[in-house]
Order: structure tokens, then C-alpha cells, then sequence
């Protein structure tokens, strides 16, 4: 007679992204190893710059754990960044805890002790205060300003997973217009709708060539604008309690 195997608990989340709620369970110490083989520990705890590829892989990682235990049908590359950003941040609180720890180095230039010129800080935050209701504008619709009288506008969507881990590639020429073509879901032409699929990325990129600065300024304030988790913490010296410094989180490697 083996073992009795106890039932897994699973968890509910919103995902605003898509518009949907999920049923997951928290990882193991499998899922938690495949984390511990892909991310730079000391860099993420100090806080240190990471290069696109350890970025990349930080995401790819955490791609094959939300697949783990993501218990619904849901494809996990097609979740839009934020989404997953907020999946992985439920599942490290039922995983783990709810707290990140942090180390940051505040600078002192005109202490008179140059042992004090620079300070290690440690820092707490709990993941309960991260707000996830970031979605303040839903309307993914462009309009193209024109002399012709079309009515003609241009339906984009979220940067999904896969997106981001794309759009790391190279791009020699037409840096713009190619990563907006990843956002593009359609256009729509005095009521004559066109799908993605019928367009192609060169006919893109010759079309915003044609749109003029204003019109193409309205693409950049939307990549300007992307909804984005976001966390701000304060440091605060203990050698001089008067200095603070605010520090703002953002991505997906900021809350480890």
C-alpha cells in the first residue's frame, strides 16, 4: 500500500489582461529549482542591471512554471506581459511569502568620513501592496488623421509574452514601425475591417511611412503608455536619516 497523496490546494486570480479569472496552485520545489538555475541570484538581490539575455531567460522560466501550474487551458506565451507579471507575483506569495527583500547602495558624495560615502540598504516590501489595477485607458484604437476623408483607424493590442521575448532581436531598419507591426490586430477602413494576417510587414511599414509625424506620434505615445506593474519603495539612510531616496520597480525580475 503506498503513500496517500494529499490533494493540492489551488488558488483564483483576475488577470486583467485577459479579461478572465484563472485557477492555479502554488509551485515545488521542482518548479522552484528551474528558477534557481535560470536567475542571476546576486544580481537580482543587489539590485545590479541585467542584460537582455538573463532577462530573457528569467521570462522563459517562468513561462514553464505558470505552465506547470496553470491548472486552466490558457497559452501562456499569449498573456499579455503585465499578466504574467501578475501571475508570477500570486504565485510566489502562495509559494513562498509575500515579502521581497531587497539591497540597494545609497551614495553620500559630501560625507566628511569617506567610510560613510557609500551604504548598503537593505529594503522589505510586501507584495499585497503592489497594485495590479493598472489598466487606466482601454482604448487600444488609433485614429489616422488624413486629407482624404477615410475614416480609417488602427486596432492595437497589449505587447503579449512572446512579443517581449521577441522584440530582443536586432532590428537594423525601421526600428519603429517593425515593433509596432508585433501590436498591430487589424485596421479598420471606413468600416471594412482587415485582420493581421493581411498584412504583411513590409505593406506596414511602407503604410506608417506614409501616416506623417502626428499621426505616427500617436503610435509612440501608445508604446510610452503601455500599461506596466509598478511598485515604488522608499530607502531611507541610516547614517543620515534625512536622506530618502524613492526607487520605482518595474518588470517582471523586480519581484523575486
Amino acid at each position: 500500500m503506498g503513500l496517500k497523496k494529499l490533494q493540492e490546494k489551488t488558488y483564483k486570480v483576475f488577470l486583467y489582461g485577459l479579461q478572465k479569472e484563472i485557477r492555479f496552485r502554488g509551485f515545488t520545489t521542482k518548479e522552484q529549482e528551474i528558477l534557481l538555475e535560470c536567475q542571476p541570484l546576486n544580481e537580482i538581490e543587489e539590485n545590479k542591471q541585467l542584460t537582455d539575455k538573463q532577462k530573457n531567460n528569467i521570462i522563459e522560466s517562468i513561462i514553464q512554471i505558470a505552465e506547470m501550474c496553470v491548472i486552466d487551458d490558457i497559452n501562456i506565451r499569449k498573456l499579455t506581459y503585465f499578466d504574467l507579471t501578475h501571475l508570477f507575483v500570486e504565485l510566489r506569495k502562495v509559494s513562498v511569502n509575500e515579502v521581497v527583500e531587497l539591497k540597494y547602495q545609497l551614495e553620500h558624495p559630501n560625507a566628511e568620513d569617506e567610510r560613510h560615502r557609500y551604504e548598503t540598504i537593505s529594503v522589505a516590501f510586501k507584495l499585497d501592496d503592489v497594485n495590479f489595477d493598472i489598466i487606466k485607458n482601454d482604448n487600444l484604437t488609433i485614429d489616422i488623421d488624413n486629407d482624404e476623408g477615410i475614416d480609417y483607424k488602427i486596432i492595437m493590442e497589449y505587447p503579449t509574452v512572446e512579443y517581449m521575448i521577441e522584440n530582443e532581436k536586432e532590428i537594423k531598419e525601421n526600428i519603429v514601425s517593425t515593433k509596432l507591426y508585433g501590436l498591430v490586430k487589424g485596421a479598420l477602413i471606413d468600416d471594412e475591417y482587415t485582420t493581421k494576417d493581411d498584412i504583411s510587414l513590409s505593406d506596414w511599414v511602407e503604410t506608417f511611412n506614409t501616416f506623417g509625424m502626428i499621426n505616427q506620434s500617436k503610435f509612440i505615445d501608445f508604446l510610452k503608455n503601455l500599461p506596466e506593474i509598478e511598485h515604488t519603495i522608499v530607502l531611507q539612510s541610516k547614517l543620515f536619516p534625512d536622506v530618502t531616496r524613492d526607487v520605482k520597480l518595474k518588470g517582471i525580475e523586480s519581484f523575486f
